[in-house]
């Protein structure tokens, strides 16, 4: 139906063409007919068919404006225009879209979710399988026979006992991230000197560090004291942690270095190493639950792949941010800061 309204119009305007034509060659000549009737015949009728094929196309042309201009559409993108549509439809449409848009956006988290969660049930499977078997392979070679030689019982008794160490470490790092994750822990704010601790942190490690030849320095950028309101014992494991990181990955003969800088009512603490650094594809990853930059180079030195996510919890729960910037052969730098002490605005509970 649609091309015979096209057609008939076509034909109208044609024929109008033709009519006009004609008009204007008899009054060229005169109001007389034309000597050549047939040769003229043979003109218009060519100039009917080529109008003919022009008009036709040009009103599918004029058709296609009117409607994008009725109703305007992105066709790359997929969406409608509603503000020229009648307001029934635009809701009818509206609500359409809306309830597509959610459907596809429910989809996506649940099989976010249910990506994640194979992921850290296999994660979890992982972790705690290999020092399982270690003792596991022990306790049976002591049950074959191995319990009666002292010194190799000794032996693998404390093998032993360091797989259940590392197993133990295991849940509790978890079970630390579940009460941040539940909102059932709570912070004891308290006010100390995060410079000292750096430097009683720096002690701890100070063996690895001598084993690499790697200087340990405290940076206090002209501040006399650092004194911070925060959890003490929480913040201590954020800079074991972040330290023991900065040694480990660290290069031989390089710095690892703690450096205070105070901005306002903050003290913004940076952990920074000149190690090998991080490729930018695994920053956004870094502080999720088990993620390794390098699968087995972490579990040979005994990371259990939840430190930096316990790290961000702990800094979180203060309500403070965590960043890390990195580059490749130029060392890591992760900051973060923590509110200064101010005996007027923080309260000590006496005991």
């Amino acid at each position: 139906m649609y091309y015979l309204t096209k057609l008939f119009l076509s034909t109208v305007v044609s024929l109008s063409i033709v009519i006009v034509t004609l008009l204007i060659e008899t009054l060229l000549n005169g109001f007389s007919i034309p000597e050549s009737l047939n040769q003229s015949l043979d003109s218009l009728l060519i100039v009917f068919f080529i109008s003919l094929l022009i008009v036709f196309f040009f009103l599918e042309f004029i058709v296609l404006r009117l409607l994008q201009y009725k109703y305007p559409s992105n066709r790359s993108k997929n969406n409608i225009r509603l503000k020229k549509l009648p307001k029934k439809m635009e809701g009818f449409l509206f609500k359409i879209f809306k309830y597509q848009f959610e459907k596809e956006l429910e989809s996506r988290i649940f099989e976010e979710r249910e990506n994640y969660r194979k992921e850290f049930i296999g994660n979890v499977s992982h972790e705690l399988k290999t020092p399982l078997f270690t003792i596991q392979g022990y306790v049976l070679t002591l049950l074959d026979g191995a319990h009666k030689k002292k010194k190799l019982a000794e032996k693998y008794l404390e093998r032993t006992a360091k797989g259940v160490d590392r197993i133990i470490s295991i849940v509790n790092e978890l079970d630390t991230i579940a009460k941040f994750e539940s909102d059932t822990f709570t912070l004891d704010l308290y006010p100390f000197d995060i410079d000292q601790m750096t430097i009683k942190v720096f002690e701890l490690f100070e063996m690895e560090a001598n084993k690499k030849s790697i200087g340990l320095l405290v940076d206090k950028v002209d501040l006399d004291r650092v004194r911070v309101w925060a959890d003490q014992e929480k913040i201590q494991q954020v800079l074991v942690n972040l330290i023991s990181n900065s040694i480990a990955y660290g290069k031989k003969g390089g710095l690892t270095k703690v450096i205070f800088k105070q901005e306002n009512e903050n003290i913004f603490i940076q952990v920074t190493d000149d190690g090998p650094g991080i490729d930018q594809v695994h920053l956004p990853r870094l502080f999720e639950r088990f993620y390794r930059v390098d699968q087995t180079r972490s579990r040979n030195k005994g990371g259990s792949g939840l430190g930096l996510a316990i790290v961000k919890h702990i800094i979180e729960a203060h309500n403070q941010p965590i960043e890390v910037e990195s580059n490749h052969q130029q060392g890591t730098q992760f900051t973060f800061s923590l509110p200064l002490y101010n005996p007027e605005i923080h309260i000590v509970e006496q005991e």
